[in-house]
């Protein structure tokens, strides 16, 4: 059993019910696209088993609030707001980046076109908050609640931030290394630290901008990762086709590498596709072959080894129990090797 799968079978049907709770089943449309992306139901609104994603956020604020000797079950607004919030920015995600397919099937937008698919992405944020307010309903401090309704808020400006830099960045020809990596930070890393702050904030725990670190660089690991299998991932594992982020043009590590340092032809070859208005398979597949030669695969994979040894790192000084420690010594390195 791997490390999520057990983290799941711990906390996996409590946050369910905190998550189900979250949306009302009152037949609306608002409601059924919240429910489709969620995995809950199918288009039509009838019960489905799809995939719900790795659920990775709410269960590391869990195993954080575990790890300072808190009550796991009273932080599980908290879990469900973080994964509501999560799943809201992913529905815009697809729009923005015009992905036909989240989880294996349609994205919401493909199913319902884009203006639907923004309401339904600000239902799911709308909710989130709703979510975050019932902490008080289980004896979680007011202050406490008021200081986790303002890191989601600021987290959620900061991952705003990411996502204007992201849509910049894809509009420019030259790209940095350090503009990157912002961006990651940003738009992927934030929300991770978010999740291990406030799990040792909800916990009772005192090292919560400690935790937000170590969250972020485990965040910035996972997102390297995420680029890695956006090129060279396998479809039947990750659910989008191989090949995926280079026929959307995007400027993932892979890329940002090649064009910085990568050979004349290279540089030349990525800029001629990205240039075009789309990028086919068969192109994105000559491109996705050509950077792995040169390096950029190779790059990749040891970006992502050196954020994992600074969050190992990190990890060593936090104030978790033996127990929690090792499963979160077992979660970086399952990042490590995720191929989904």
């Amino acid at each position: 059993m791997t490390i999520l799968e057990r983290l799941n079978t711990r906390y996996g049907p409590a946050l369910e019910a905190e998550l189900r709770s979250a949306l009302p089943e009152n037949g609306t449309l608002l409601s059924r696209m919240a429910a489709y992306h969620l995995g809950w139901v199918d288009a039509e609104g009838r019960p489905a088993a799809a995939d719900p994603g790795k659920r990775i956020r709410p269960l590391l604020l869990l195993l954080a609030c575990d790890g300072v000797g808190g009550d796991w079950q009273k932080a599980l607004p908290g879990a469900a707001a973080l994964e509501l919030l999560h799943n809201f920015t992913l529905i815009h995600d697809d729009i923005q980046d015009r992905s036909p397919e989240r989880r294996h099937r349609p994205a919401v937008w493909a199913v319902w076109g884009m203006n639907q698919a923004i309401n339904a992405g600000d239902g799911l944020f709308a909710a989130a908050f709703r979510k975050l307010a019932d902490l008080a309903d289980r004896g979680i401090p007011p202050a406490v609640g008021l200081e986790c309704v303002r890191m989601l808020a600021e987290t959620c400006w900061v991952i705003c931030q990411g996502q204007v830099a992201d849509l910049e960045l894809a509009a420019r020809p030259a790209v940095t290394l350090a503009e990157y990596f912002d961006m990651v930070r940003r738009k992927t890393a934030a929300l991770i630290g978010t999740a291990v702050g406030m799990g040792v904030l909800v916990g009772g725990g005192r090292a919560v901008e400690a935790a937000r670190e170590f969250g972020e660089a485990l965040g910035i690991a996972f997102q390297v990762r995420d680029d890695y299998l956006g090129i060279w991932g396998r479809r039947e594992i990750t659910g989008k086709p191989t090949g995926d982020d280079l026929r959307e043009r995007k400027k993932t590590l892979p890329v940002v590498w090649a064009l910085t340092v990568g050979p004349p032809d290279l540089r030349r070859a990525l800029a001629e596709a990205y240039a075009r208005p789309e990028v086919g398979p068969d192109l994105a597949s000559v491109l996705a072959d050509r950077l792995a030669e040169a390096g950029a695969e190779a790059f990749t994979r040891q970006t992502a080894a050196e954020w994992l040894d600074r969050a190992r790192g990190l990890l060593a000084a936090l104030p978790f129990t033996a127990g929690v420690r090792a499963d979160f010594a077992e979660l970086i390195d399952f990042v490590a090797t995720r191929e989904f």
